[in-house]
């Protein structure tokens, strides 16, 4: 019993802690999120994009849990902003593809960019054995994802985002 209070214990502290870091990473993300006056589900969209590379729209839908509608609308402003595009599918014409556009590759890896100078900024601060530590941590949650038997649908990343992932 007190091996699991203990356990519970040092996930609410991580928690706070990985709070900690997200707001202290959030307003330059936020600044140049709002920068392009994306909504919320436009966002969404284009992460989802980054993470998988081309997708159905069938497929978004799902996985932002909205109507097939909605998704569409989505997808129609974020071609009219310019950061994806739509294609048909070559196999089958009914299907409608959207991947993101040039512009949405580098709108999404300066955001990446952003996060990684500012996180690159605080690791610096740490000691050689911290750092270590560190490493350790985030390789065993990167790690131990696929251990839990209630892991959601869809995790896969095969976008852009998995190449970049590859040099890790």
């Amino acid at each position: 019993m007190t091996r699991i209070l203990r356990s519970e214990e040092l996930i609410q502290k991580i928690l706070r802690l990985l709070d900690m870091v997200f707001w202290e990473l959030h307003p330059l993300l936020s600044k140049e999120w709002y920068s392009q006056n994306l909504t919320m589900p436009q966002f969404k969209l284009i992460t989802l994009l980054f993470q998988r590379g081309s997708s159905r729209m069938g497929d978004i839908a799902r996985e932002l849990d909205i109507s097939l509608a909605t998704a569409s609308g989505i997808a129609d402003r974020m071609v009219e902003h310019g950061f994806v595009d739509r294609d048909r599918s070559p196999k089958d014409r009914r299907i409608v593809l959207c991947r993101l556009s040039k512009n949405g590759e580098k709108l999404m890896e300066s955001y990446r960019d952003s996060y990684r100078s500012r996180m690159r900024g605080m690791l610096k601060e740490l000691a050689p054995d911290q750092l270590l530590l560190v490493s350790e941590a985030v390789e065993a949650l990167v790690n131990g994802r696929g251990n839990s038997e209630e892991e959601p649908e869809g995790n896969v990343i095969t976008g852009a985002l998995a190449e970049d992932l590859k040099n890790y």
